[in-house]
């Protein structure tokens, strides 16, 4: 697994985000940096749950759990699976 990004607005910015993988035996964790012109970058954790959902793992700002499943999108695209 490698870094990807992808920019997704939100609230009238764009945030480039980046999604570094997490070495773990399951490869089902991302470390997320995001980035807007404007806004205080900010950074969370993305993991799979047992039941095969993503989660955002706080502490994050609470505008991120509303895009949770835009960004489960852009790592099941990353994987090479439909969204």
């Amino acid at each position: 697994m490698h870094l990807f990004h992808k920019q997704i607005k939100v609230n009238g910015l764009v945030y480039a985000f980046r999604f570094h993988p997490v070495a773990s035996p399951l490869n089902n964790k991302y470390f997320v940096q995001g980035e807007a012109t404007g806004a205080t970058p900010i950074a969370f954790e993305i993991t799979k749950g047992n039941k095969g959902k993503w989660h955002i793992i706080p502490p994050a700002p609470s505008w991120v759990f509303t895009i949770e499943e835009q960004l489960t999108a852009v790592i099941l695209e990353h994987r090479g699976k439909k969204a």
